[in-house]
């Protein structure tokens, strides 16, 4: 799925050439046509995407319209926003992200089941000596 970036932190292996681009967690929302469209303002997206405005979007998320109309409001935003993290495969060392609450746990590169975010501090996924930093 096609997808933009946004408040990307690099980080690389201190022992081999491991090196990923994008470690923060990204907010995103899914568009008309099915992409995930990263963005550091969910409420600023949706506007954009769906023309709901931004103060409506913000009053719906903390409480403040509480009818019939913000639930629906509230589901839609549920439904089609979450938050991508960076995962790494153990058996061919790709990395890619996922939502973890919404897509299947599997690496898309060799559909192998053992794969694990990746965070600053960890092992490196390719060498298994190193530390990500």
């Amino acid at each position: 799925m096609p997808q933009q970036m946004i408040n990307q932190q690099a980080i690389s292996c201190d022992q081999c050439d491991y090196h990923i681009n994008n470690v923060h967690p990204q907010p995103y929302v899914m568009d008309q046509h099915g992409n995930r469209v990263t963005a550091n303002s969910l409420s600023h997206t949706f506007e954009n995407i769906y023309g709901v405005s931004k103060h409506t979007i913000n009053a719906v998320l903390n409480g403040q319209i509480n009818d019939a109309a913000a639930e629906a409001l509230q589901k839609m935003i549920l439904n089609l926003s979450g938050k991508l993290y960076t995962h790494s495969c153990q058996e061919c060392a790709a990395h890619f992200t996922l939502d973890p609450a919404k897509d299947k746990h599997a690496c898309p590169h060799c559909w192998s089941q053992r794969i694990a975010q990746i965070n600053d501090g960890d092992h490196c996924p390719k060498c298994g000596e190193g530390k990500l930093n």
